[in-house]
């Protein structure tokens, strides 16, 4: 209690001459990484997201190992049956394991997710940052070649390069990324513009530094959140887009198995009351796109510093 308009000597402590307390902080320093990792574990759905595609991971990989049957071994002999302890997820109209099937479906679909995303997030990278940090007639000329490429029909280039390649993995991956690196090339572009003006680059270039180092060093590190928020959305775009063109038989072609030409064959068992044959394919591809998209969000919401607390 105050007396006098005076405070008591134990209320403070003394100041001392010791000038290295003046560098103690309370708070550890972290790193934007681990910040950002620290935020997304706060986010219960994106967890989730992430604890299932771990799971199907492990499921697509050791899934077969787990069972003797071979996804393109035919027995007529258990054509359309249920779940049993032999079968754990049934068989379809050949005989066939849908349990190694989906196995080795999930290894196709997953593989074609990432390698889409892989190719767009370096070929955007590439071409976005190029674009934004030189500007000037190279950054016109890459944006209307990218404008005039994302304007054909996508249906269009998966035909034709199922027609030049063949149906299969390559021609796939090749017509989904194809075009699909316009976004991630146009989100870089604009990130690098923004940023090649900040006051750590124009010092860093004023010191003699290349613009190569400068875009490696500066450039891209303090990009990376949106470009990996981008790429981890890419993922699921391209397994339903081959589920899509599966589905259409324009994907993957037997005996080899992804999840879209699982349920695109599907679809004649209905008839005869066989669900499983849908089900499963349909379920997978369901949590594999949700998966995805949740972890996206949160991503997006760990690597966004107005989200920080």
């Amino acid at each position: 209690m105050l007396k006098n308009n005076t405070f008591p000597v134990d209320a403070f402590d003394l100041a001392t001459d010791n000038f290295s307390a003046a560098d103690e902080i309370k708070r550890p320093s972290i790193s934007y990484i681990s910040d950002a990792w620290r935020r997304l574990k706060l986010n219960k759905l994106a967890m989730t997201g992430l604890v299932v595609i771990i799971l199907l991971v492990i499921f697509v990989v050791f899934g077969p190992l787990a069972t003797p049957h071979n996804y393109a071994y035919q027995d007529f002999s258990v054509m359309n049956q249920g779940p049993s302890a032999n079968h754990w997820f049934g068989t379809d109209e050949m005989g066939r394991d849908l349990f190694a099937r989906a196995c080795q479906g999930g290894r196709v679909s997953l593989f074609i997710g990432l390698a889409a995303a892989c190719i767009d997030l370096i070929a955007g990278v590439l071409i976005g940052g190029i674009a934004g940090y030189v500007g000037g007639q190279l950054d016109n000329l890459l944006m209307r070649f990218a404008e005039a490429l994302y304007s054909i029909p996508y249906m269009l280039m998966v035909v034709l390069m199922a027609i030049i390649f063949g149906s299969g993995i390559f021609s796939l991956v090749l017509a989904i990324t194809i075009t699909g690196w316009v976004p991630m090339a146009r989100l870089v572009r604009g990130q690098v513009l923004s940023l090649r003006e900040l006051e750590y680059v124009q010092a860093s270039r004023s010191m003699g530094a290349e613009d190569s180092w400068i875009f490696i060093k500066h450039i891209v590190p303090n990009a990376m959140g949106p470009i990996i928020v981008s790429a981890t959305l890419t993922i699921p775009r391209a397994i339903f887009s081959e589920a899509t063109l599966s589905f259409l038989g324009l994907g993957i072609q037997p005996p080899n198995p992804s999840w879209g030409q699982m349920a695109s064959d599907a679809i004649e068992q209905m008839i005869v009351g066989n669900l499983n044959v849908i089900l499963v394919p349909s379920i997978l591809i369901c949590l594999s796109m949700f998966s995805f998209n949740v972890l996206g969000d949160g991503l997006r919401d760990a690597f966004d510093p107005k989200m920080r607390k």
